[in-house]
């Protein structure tokens, strides 16, 4: 039977944000050296909006989830590649690594879905 010592406190919940909020900051400032740019912080969802929107990218489906993903992963490919920042999180052979991953995983889907088949 739980009793109200069983709880957690103010001060105790309180100290536990405090610390996730540090490392949620910690995490968006390493992360965030890869994916965007000083200027625009906002510049991957600005792109990656514009590449679904062009292309008709439906990501109320499964395989178009996963074409979203692939994107993200050719704009972060193409924002190593071409920005000379040294990535501080994802290596860029992670990041092709995980593209064809998602180029699978896709694959999968849509013969899953009968879409295309083998």
């Amino acid at each position: 039977m739980e009793t109200e010592d069983d709880g957690m406190n103010i001060e105790e919940a309180i100290a536990l944000e405090e610390k996730l909020f540090k490392r949620r900051m910690d995490l968006r400032r390493k992360k965030g050296h890869d994916y965007a740019n000083a200027e625009n912080i906002h510049l991957n969802f600005d792109v990656m909006s514009k590449m679904c929107g062009l292309l008709n990218v439906d990501v109320r489906t499964p395989y178009g989830c996963a074409i979203y993903n692939k994107l993200l992963k050719l704009q972060r490919e193409t924002n190593l590649l071409f920005s000379g920042k040294k990535p501080s999180n994802e290596a860029v052979l992670d990041t092709l690594l995980d593209l064809a991953n998602y180029n699978d995983l896709e694959i999968e889907m849509l013969i899953r879905d009968g879409v295309i088949t083998v």
